[in-house]
């Protein structure tokens, strides 16, 4: 591998101009020089397109691109992916920030034994709380590792070449469509690395509507297993659905939890160990 590949890092957008710039300014500040930024912006009404051409004047490792009807988050990032340059692409969200070396450690800790690379983040909120996920130490996870919690977090390091082999973003999921992704990749490619320093700065705002909203967690849970089902074997598709019973809260997710796990033919088994786990868990709490 090249000393210094070129590492494309792309980010969508809708009507977060002032939080954008923040967001390309941290790709602009990188340690690791040689990065080309990429933003597709998704039919903002504000004053993106003014922001983006004035970076696009500036800088010629800057480009970007306009829907001009909106075609949400995910088409977004699939255009910027497939108009990448760089040999490695990873992804910004346009409301995050990276710290300054977070491209130069996922180049110099690439191998190609990983499917791909992650790290820590901080969870930063709007009352000032500031909480890092992921509190862990380098380590080497695998498939399992993302079949009941997306341990890879919402962005990734790879080889550009490899999110297109499998399958980009799925364009129609309304929620969890990275761990979608990371999942396939990971299946195709083998166990992936996360570095257990914080590089990534995640901001929460609760006045920002998300298009992924719309959509429960639990019942994007459920469409994430049916899609993905048949990268697992019969025993991790049963842990998953074991899984799946304990998000259940509300008593009409649990008639829709009950329907959907008794139309397999282990539905039973899954049903009594869930409930015996429950009464364990009375007794020895």
């Amino acid at each position: 591998m090249k000393n210094s590949p070129l590492v494309t890092i792309y980010i969508p957008t809708k009507n977060r101009c002032k939080s954008l710039r923040v967001a390309i300014d941290s790709c602009l500040k990188q340690t690791y020089s040689n990065i080309e930024i990429i933003v597709c912006d998704d039919a903002s009404t504000d004053d993106t397109q003014k922001l983006l051409q004035e970076y696009s004047l500036k800088f010629d490792n800057f480009k970007f691109f306009r829907n001009e009807v909106s075609k949400g988050a995910c088409f977004s990032r699939n255009r910027c992916i497939f108009a990448a340059s760089g040999i490695f692409v990873t992804g910004l969200d346009d409301d995050d920030y990276f710290k300054e070396d977070r491209i130069e450690k996922f180049v110099a800790q690439w191998d190609d034994k990983y499917s791909f690379l992650c790290a820590n983040f901080s969870n930063q909120y709007s009352d000032s709380r500031s909480l890092i996920q992921y509190p862990v130490r380098n380590k080497i996870l695998d498939l399992e590792n993302l079949m009941f919690y997306n341990s890879a977090s919402n962005q990734i390091f790879t080889y550009k070449t490899r999110l297109l082999e499998a399958g980009l973003f799925d364009v129609k999921r309304k929620k969890l469509q990275d761990w979608d992704l990371w999942q396939r990749v990971c299946s195709r490619y083998g166990n992936f690395f996360r570095d257990g320093d914080v590089s990534y700065v995640m901001n929460h705002d609760n006045s920002i509507e998300r298009v992924s909203n719309n959509q429960s967690f639990l019942q994007a849970y459920r469409n994430l297993y049916l899609i993905n089902k048949k990268l697992f074997n019969q025993k991790q598709r049963k842990n998953i659905l074991l899984n799946y019973l304990f998000f259940v809260k509300r008593k009409k997710d649990v008639l829709s939890c009950l329907d959907f796990i008794f139309r397999k033919k282990w539905g039973i088994f899954l049903t009594v160990q869930f409930f015996y786990k429950k009464i364990c868990e009375k007794i020895n709490p």
